[in-house]
């Protein structure tokens, strides 16, 4: 599974997990909704480190606890496969 979308799926697995909204999600961690909505839309295509940080603790886990998780054993970077295939 490419990466970006494995961290999608983990950020709507948890938000299922924690019956949590994008919006009161997007309260907790004191961001903007409109900056995970176009993530988890797919309108970004991917997301910074200090954003998913910024989600973490509105979830109230580590960086750890959250790629720790089945989806993140088989990913790649969609870059590297389009360079691999030339």
């Amino acid at each position: 599974m490419e990466l970006s979308n494995a961290i999608r799926q983990r950020i709507i697995n948890l938000l299922k997990v924690n019956h949590l909204t994008v919006k009161s999600l997007a309260d907790k961690a004191n961001m903007n909704v409109s900056t995970l909505d176009n993530f988890l839309l797919g309108r970004n295509k991917t997301i910074t480190l200090n954003i998913l940080f910024i989600i973490c603790c509105g979830f109230e886990i580590t960086l750890k606890e959250f790629f720790k998780d089945k989806l993140f054993e088989n990913v790649y970077d969609e870059n590297e496969r389009k360079e691999t295939a030339r």
